[in-house]
């Protein structure tokens, strides 16, 4: 009878650990997605337009920033990018302004052409 006793109780201990390893499993795996999606959010939630009197950049999914800079203003444009975000298609843009003022504009999709649109505005309307 006592054999019995251990084979049952061996049996539960069997499935608690059985289960409490895929309860676990399972929690490292949302805990994952939760992780990869708060990092390439802030990629899907970038906006950015260039008007013929200004450049607006929109950030932010639930709190939105928002940066307006004129083009008459605007003297260059700078663009970062590691070799990752070169393979991605993502960089960074700097506007620099009259005076030195700089803004970041940080994930942006295809910011080389972006560049070039500027460039292409700028010389069919000289300020």
């Amino acid at each position: 009878m006592s054999q019995n006793y251990v084979k049952l109780i061996f049996q539960k201990f069997y499935l608690l650990i059985l289960i409490s390893g895929s309860l676990s499993f399972l929690l490292i795996k949302i805990s994952l997605f939760i992780l990869s999606f708060a990092t390439f959010l802030p990629y899907f939630v970038n906006e950015l337009a260039m008007t013929n009197k200004r450049v607006i950049s929109k950030k932010g999914f639930i709190r939105r920033d928002t940066s307006e800079l004129k083009l008459s203003k605007l003297e260059t444009i700078e663009i970062k990018q590691s070799i990752l975000w070169r393979i991605l298609g993502f960089g960074k843009i700097i506007c620099i302004g009259t005076g030195g003022s700089e803004t970041y504009i940080n994930n942006i999709d295809s910011p080389l052409e972006f560049r070039k649109k500027f460039l292409e505005y700028t010389d069919k309307n000289p300020q």
